[in-house]
């Protein structure tokens, strides 16, 4: 296993008590860890905070009122130590390697973007493939940094 990286991971959760374990093993086994990991449960009225509580001292636990899931994000930035915060949701899981590619991704741009972003796995019940492959989006060198991506990232 690597050193721990310069990265927090925020996992906003809500009544998730059968999702969040596997969200969280997903973070925990990495092979490259996670210099913090922070859960911030949205307001469970559910058993989520018992199976989050397992996970401590490596996983910080926060309880807060019901405000959404940006909310929740929110506070994760602000209790974040670390310079990058990564945001898997409490029914994702990443493979082993996710935070490594990530880190090697940031290492080989300087950091010079304001995010960066990886393919997903699509449930073999809603047809299986990836993300990337269902929309046609096909990055190819060479890759082109820009300063201000807000308007790509948050188009439909």
């Amino acid at each position: 296993m690597l050193e721990p990286c310069d990265i927090t991971v925020v996992i906003p959760t809500y009544n998730r008590t059968g999702l969040i374990a596997p969200a969280v093993k997903s973070v925990l086994d990495q092979t490259l860890q996670p210099a913090q990991v922070i859960v911030v449960d949205d307001g469970s009225t559910d058993d989520t905070e018992e199976v989050c509580k397992a996970y401590a001292p490596k996983v910080q636990y926060v309880w807060q009122r019901n405000a959404g899931v940006s909310a929740a994000c929110n506070t994760g930035i602000r209790l974040a130590r670390y310079p990058w915060v990564a945001f898997p949701h409490s029914d994702d899981y990443w493979t082993s390697s996710h935070l490594e590619r990530m880190v090697a991704a940031i290492r080989e741009t300087a950091g010079e973007a304001a995010f960066y972003f990886s393919d997903m796995q699509m449930p073999e019940e809603d047809g299986g493939g990836t993300l990337w492959e269902r929309i046609g989006f096909r990055p190819r060198t060479p890759f082109h940094l820009v300063g201000d991506a807000s308007a790509w990232m948050l188009m439909k």
